[in-house]
């Protein structure tokens, strides 16, 4: 067992959650829009339920992308997707390794 081991199933988590919430929630989403589709709904109505739709699921995909981007390395407590010392500012993308210590997702310690 790592040292790391906790650390690296939260991050994981995290991530399996994202993937899982953009996934789920978009095939809601057009699943939902089609739905609303069939309805004798006026244009107004549908334009207004589409959009708190799209807005929920935006607001959620936000909520775990910044879990994501925030999370800190279990060995130096920096960012992790930061760049550090490769250059200035933050990955949009998800890292495999620390941008300040260069600690990989796979390293036990």
């Amino acid at each position: 067992m790592g040292l790391y081991d906790d650390e690296w199933r939260r991050l994981h988590q995290v991530r399996n959650r994202l993937i899982l919430w953009a996934g789920l929630g978009l095939l809601a989403l057009v699943a939902g829009v089609l739905w609303l589709d069939a309805q004798d709904w006026s244009g107004a109505e549908r334009m207004l339920t589409s959009v708190a739709g799209l807005a929920l699921w935006l607001a959620g995909l936000s909520y775990f992308y910044f879990q994501l981007m925030f999370y800190r390395c279990p060995r130096c407590k920096g960012l992790f997707a930061a760049r550090g010392k490769e250059g200035r500012g933050r990955s949009w993308l998800p890292r495999a390794r620390c941008g300040h210590c260069g600690l990989g997702t796979d390293s036990e310690g």
